[in-house]
């Protein structure tokens, strides 16, 4: 169309920018890596009985917001 046409020749500014970002950001983005393991400890019986008594206090909890609803 105008005697200028550009059709066949590569741009090459353009060329370098994107081999260049292909090396930057190939595969997406960076996946995050892996926490290690967290060992489990052992519950000695104060440990046991706190967690009890806060498993039996959501319990009546939820008891007691089901019963307030279903009226």
């Amino acid at each position: 169309m105008g005697g200028n046409s550009r059709e066949g020749q590569p741009n090459s500014s353009l060329s370098k920018s994107c081999s260049h970002a292909n090396k930057l950001y190939a595969g997406g983005k960076a996946k995050p890596l892996k926490a290690p393991k967290k060992e489990k400890k052992e519950l000695d019986e104060d440990e046991i009985a706190y967690r009890d008594k806060q498993k039996a206090g959501m319990r009546q909890h939820c008891q007691r917001r089901a019963q307030g609803q279903a009226r």
